[in-house]
């Protein structure tokens, strides 16, 4: 009832996986404070991060307890007004008997996850769903790739017998070189194949090492993709120092836009239904931003520095 998990990927339990953890990171990363007893808080959060918008209203008006303020999903219920935003809001939920159509800013407030959720009118679908999506798809995938990866580690020897004898033989010298025989007799005509074909096994360990890095990889675009640099060594190696320096700038929507939008919303809830609502981002995250910058501001004094003594150099040279 809430969203649509595409039909190819319904069958796997890896993209439910980690669309669900990703989904438990971002409620640790924006924080929601003042949300009344009569609004749960994790629906609150899920709407929002997978429909972009959430609509605040009193219960009385579809019937439950007066006084109760309810957070619902909602979609566009009307033709909008001439910049695209519509005008009413349609609940729907499964508790109810029918739907309900109320004027948006007057019977109920709608708060957006951005700016751009506004105008998200064909979809269910908005906020960070695509992005979280794109992220639960890749990491799945890989995690497929891996388990492969691991499989074929097990592949110890790999060798080619023309004749069942043959294959009787060099079972027989496999298991008595397992059990640590330290003096094992073979025809000579067996040497070249005992030695196998090792390649395989040094390729396994290969891809199994990168395919752990690349989720790595993907988690961390994902964090940076919402402005939350992270040190990800695999990362850091492909980036020069300025493009390090510039992740909030390519950010696809960062947690700062996503607060601000909140707390603009949330101050039209506050001031019609009396809460104290207020996002946040979690203390732990914004001091690791600040040590960031502070760490990428002496990066860049060393960098000029260094480039200082460099031209001091050059110019001694010269004379």
């Amino acid at each position: 009832f809430i969203f649509r998990t595409p039909k190819k990927l319904q069958f796997t339990e890896l993209y439910r996986y980690y669309f669900d953890f990703i989904l438990r990171l971002l409620y640790r990363i924006i924080l929601i404070d003042g949300v009344p007893e009569s609004v749960n808080e994790t629906f609150l959060k899920l709407i929002l991060y997978t429909q972009g918008k959430i609509c605040f209203f009193d219960g009385a008006l579809i019937g439950e307890q007066s006084n109760e303020l309810l957070a619902l999903n909602c979609s566009r219920a009307d033709t909008p007004d001439v910049y695209y935003i519509p005008r009413n809001v349609l609940i729907t939920n499964p508790r109810l008997q029918k739907s309900y159509n109320l004027k948006r800013d007057e019977e109920c407030v709608v708060v957006y996850l951005s700016e751009t959720d506004k105008y998200n009118l064909s979809e269910i679908n908005g906020g960070l769903y695509h992005l979280i999506r794109k992220t639960a798809v890749m990491l799945a995938d890989n995690d497929i790739s891996l388990n492969i990866a691991q499989k074929n580690t097990r592949l110890v020897n790999l060798v080619a017998a023309d004749t069942q004898n043959t294959v009787d033989s060099i079972k027989a010298t496999f298991a008595k070189m397992y059990e640590g025989d330290p003096d094992i007799v073979v025809k000579s005509s067996l040497i070249d194949k005992l030695q196998g074909v090792p390649i395989i096994q040094n390729q396994s360990n290969h891809n199994l090492i990168e395919l752990l890095e690349v989720n790595q990889y993907v988690l961390a675009h994902f964090l940076e993709q919402i402005g939350v640099c992270v040190h990800d060594q695999l990362k850091k190696e492909r980036l020069i120092t300025g493009e390090v320096n510039d992740n909030f700038t390519f950010a696809i929507l960062s947690i700062d836009d996503i607060v601000l939008s909140l707390n603009e919303g949330f101050a039209k809830v506050n001031a019609k239904y009396g809460t104290e609502l207020r996002a946040y981002i979690n203390p732990i995250i914004e001091e690791q931003r600040k040590q960031d910058a502070a760490a990428d501001d002496q990066t860049e004094d060393a960098a000029a520095d260094d480039q200082t003594e460099d031209a001091a150099a050059d110019d001694q040279t010269e004379d």
